[in-house]
């Protein structure tokens, strides 16, 4: 059964909290915990899962088994854990609203991100992140969001790529593509895993989403237990790369941001015994999902027991490797990466249901070190003048091989590879300096307002020398700087930068001297910053 209920004490129930506050979370660099109860089924009358009432949300759950529980293994109290946030009877938009908006806030300042659904077969993982047409899930909304969000954004050049696979008994299958074909892990020069010969698809509308999404649902593996009619039998993972590309104008320089979104909907817990024969596929399915799942447990239990004795590097000897999971997912546990887990639980089942809980309560005190992926282009044109001698050179031999391929007898496949190359090259350098190009006008825009403002300043300051045409003038604006501790490197700043634009009269000379030597001498008088008076 599953209620909304106020903690023992201000019941009046006599049942005690038997285990102190489990998984609080304080520092904003730790994983995210959010634990979402799915209704009871009406075959259960043996668990109670509660969330007190608190303001501004609920952040604990107490689960309690009932008098004689058949599916408590032994007696156990009341136990109460805290979590970041706590949903019962939520609905789509409420999870969206509190995981998904601060998601997508966080991939468009240029931060990776990570939310990933755990918890026993049969607790609403897959409803949680896909959902149904009726009622969608985090992942449609996420991608909803950012689509609309970059969207707006003015200045900004944008581009968003969808990948998506599944962990299949330890293999990775790619469930954008219909070969079945099983894909390798590789590791870039970042010391960061990935997979090799992953699909990604660019996409820019709703739509195109909802097409890629549909065919990846479709692709994974599902099949019916005892426990769950559709249950899943595999992890899938669907990541949203995104590459932001803006002017800042507090900077004066173009910006680059790479962020990226995992969506993660990881296959449920099982016990051995619940499961179909003890030789059928079911059987090895579990038994894969069993071991990617306590390697995961594993990893989370090391990570934490390396914070608390402060070691130098927190994952030293940490075994990522023992399985795909949780090598794919090296940067989202203990990496650089903003991560929520979703403990899904449903009061179906008492240790499964507590096994989820502590081990949400585990990962809450995982930190990762975030940062902000951006880089800086400066020397824009110099990199257009170098692109474009390189393309002018490349079409010259483009001209040359196209008019030997003319000559050449049928089967010259080794020109015609090399040709290929050369034309999509090209082609990839037009692309770029359109790209540049479009960072230029932006670039351009924010120079015509600054060249404005100055425009103004010059006014101003034309004006402040048709006041500054006698020696008597000069010298009463000098006394009032040096009032200033550092009033004559203004008054002489201000000097030369009427020089600069030829506004002085030549007659204004002699004052000009007279300011210099009253400068000397104030900066011989004693001030420390004489080497920094400019005239």
């Amino acid at each position: 059964m599953v209620r909304k209920l106020y903690p023992p004490e201000i019941r009046g129930a006599s049942v005690p909290i038997g285990e102190a506050t489990e998984g609080t979370v304080e520092n904003q660099s730790n994983i995210k915990v959010v634990v979402r109860v799915r209704p009871c089924l009406e075959s259960s009358q043996d668990l109670i899962v509660s969330i007190p009432p608190a303001i501004p949300f609920p952040r604990e759950v107490i689960l309690e088994p009932k008098v004689g529980a058949s599916q408590a293994l032994r007696p156990r109290k009341a136990t109460r854990f805290t979590f970041n946030r706590s949903f019962i009877e939520a609905t789509q938009k409420d999870v969206f609203e509190y995981i998904g908006k601060e998601l997508v806030d966080n991939v468009l300042k240029g931060f990776n991100s990570c939310v990933l659904a755990y918890g026993q077969t049969g607790s609403g993982k897959t409803y949680t992140m896909i959902g149904t047409d009726e009622n969608p899930g985090l992942i449609p909304r996420v991608c909803n969001d950012v689509l609309n969000r970059v969207g707006q954004l003015e200045d900004t050049k944008y581009s968003m790529s969808l990948s998506f696979f599944e962990i299949y008994q330890e293999n990775v299958y790619d469930l954008l593509h219909d070969n079945n074909q099983i894909l390798k892990i590789r590791e870039g020069r970042d010391h960061m895993p990935f997979v090799d010969r992953l699909t990604k698809h660019t996409v820019k509308s709703m739509e195109e989403v909802n097409d890629l999404l549909r065919l990846g649902v479709s692709n994974r593996t599902t099949a019916s237990t005892r426990l769950n009619k559709q249950s899943s039998r595999s992890h899938s993972i669907l990541t949203l790369d995104l590459e932001q590309e803006r002017f800042e104008a507090a900077e004066n320089m173009v910006v680059t941001t790479n962020s990226s979104i995992r969506l993660v909907d990881l296959a449920g817990s099982e016990r051995i015994y619940e499961t179909e024969d003890p030789a059928s596929q079911r059987m090895k399915e579990g038994s894969h999902i069993n071991k990617s799942l306590t390697t995961l447990g594993r990893v989370m239990k090391i990570l934490v027991d390396n914070l608390g004795s402060h070691r130098k590097d927190p994952m030293l000897g940490v075994p990522y490797r023992e399985s795909i999971l949780t090598w794919l997912m090296k940067d989202n546990f203990g990496g650089n990466s903003k991560t929520t887990m979703v403990a899904c639980v449903s009061p179906n089942d008492f240790e499964e249901t507590l096994s989820t809980l502590r081990f949400a309560g585990l990962t809450s005190k995982i930190e990762n070190n975030v940062k902000r992926n951006r880089k800086s282009h400066v020397d824009m044109d110099i990199l257009i003048r170098r692109y474009q001698e390189e393309r002018e050179e490349l079409l010259s031999q483009l001209e040359k091989m196209s008019a030997a391929k003319i000559d050449q007898e049928k089967g010259a496949e080794g020109s015609e590879r090399r040709l290929t190359k050369l034309e999509n090259y090209i082609q990839w350098q037009d692309e770029y300096i359109d790209r540049v190009n479009f960072t230029n006008r932006v670039k351009l825009h924010h120079m015509q307002k600054s060249m404005a403002q100055q425009t103004e300043k010059n006014h101003e300051l034309e004006w402040l020398a048709l006041n500054l045409s006698s020696k008597a003038s000069i010298e009463k604006l000098e006394d009032v700087c040096i009032e200033d501790d550092h009033g004559i490197q203004k008054l002489g700043a201000l000097v030369k930068e009427l020089h600069d634009l030829n506004i002085l009269d030549p007659l204004y000379e002699l004052e000009r001297e007279t300011m210099q030597g009253s400068a000397v001498k104030y900066a011989q008088s004693g001030s420390e910053d004489d080497n920094e008076i400019a005239f």
